[in-house]
């Protein structure tokens, strides 16, 4: 009997506290694609959401609520659901019995005055590549990114942006290392030989490349100190996460993200977007 007055008194002490719990909430953002929406979806990485309308148009959404894009898909469609990449989503109509897999490539206008390029300032086609000095991927995106651009020397320009991540620890320092060079015209010497020291970068290395590269020290540190370097970072961190970069490297070109990190893959697409621009 003590066992069971024991039971009950948990029981009830259990359903007083759960029936003292309340729920809040606030608005955090209200999406209006101005038409009755009927589904939506979050792509899988949390970067972009996805309204479906009445009249089967897809609203594309950043996080914070800007629009990015629209897409159209007809009439009838009455569900959209996330795929497995964030450029793919599958959307079905209960009245025609049909499943169908899309493609949404969102074109980003990326910020790139001032930053470093090499290649024509007018090709036909922008590779804008977002990087981490200390990343072993984006060494070897770089090399394959030089083929590239000498694949192309007259229809293809390679900007790069700096996207440091905070679990490298000498990534920032770099970074500014570079942009610092760049202001004497050697930005694209010392990227080379950052990326060739991408596993063994610390303040130390990073300075004895700027020496060998006939900067002065003391000189160097204060130019990499500068409030406009950092300014620059900062700048090209924050067109990355409006992009939706995630991780390192990002290649888009012509504002596209590129899926597939190959001179197989690079290739169909500069081609496909020399085909558009005619040239």
């Amino acid at each position: 009997m003590r066992i069971k007055a024991a039971f009950w008194s948990m029981v009830a002490v259990f359903v007083l506290a759960a029936s003292a719990l309340a729920a809040d909430w606030t608005l955090f953002q209200n999406l209006s694609p101005g038409e009755p929406p009927v589904d939506v979806t979050v792509s899988r990485s949390g970067q972009w959401v996805y309204v479906l309308t009445d009249s089967g148009t897809i609203f594309v959404y950043s996080p914070g609520g800007e629009l990015k894009d629209r897409v159209n898909v007809g009439p009838g469609v009455d569900r959209i659901e996330a795929g497995l990449r964030d450029d793919l989503v599958y959307v079905s109509s209960r009245d025609e019995g049909t499943v169908k897999m899309l493609r949404i490539e969102l074109i980003h206008d990326i910020p790139i005055s001032g930053a470093p390029f090499k290649g024509p300032a007018d090709a036909p086609v922008t590779i804008v590549v977002f990087t981490d000095f200390e990343c072993p991927y984006c060494a070897k995106a770089a090399q394959l990114l030089d083929e590239v651009v000498a694949a192309h020397p007259k229809s293809v320009k390679l900007v790069f942006k700096n996207y440091p991540l905070r679990s490298h620890a000498s990534a920032r320092q770099a970074a500014a290392a570079a942009l610092a060079a760049d202001r004497h015209g050697k930005f694209w010497a010392f990227h080379d030989r950052l990326f060739a020291e991408y596993d063994r970068l610390s303040p130390k290395k990073i300075l004895q490349i700027a020496v060998s590269l006939g900067f002065q020290e003391e000189e160097f540190v204060q130019e990499m100190a500068a409030p406009e370097i950092n300014a620059r970072i900062q700048k090209d961190l924050n067109d990355g996460r409006d992009v939706g970069v995630r991780g390192t490297p990002s290649i888009f070109i012509n504002g596209r993200l590129l899926q597939e990190r190959s001179m197989e893959g690079i290739e169909a697409v500069i081609s496909r977007e020399l085909s558009r621009g005619g040239s």
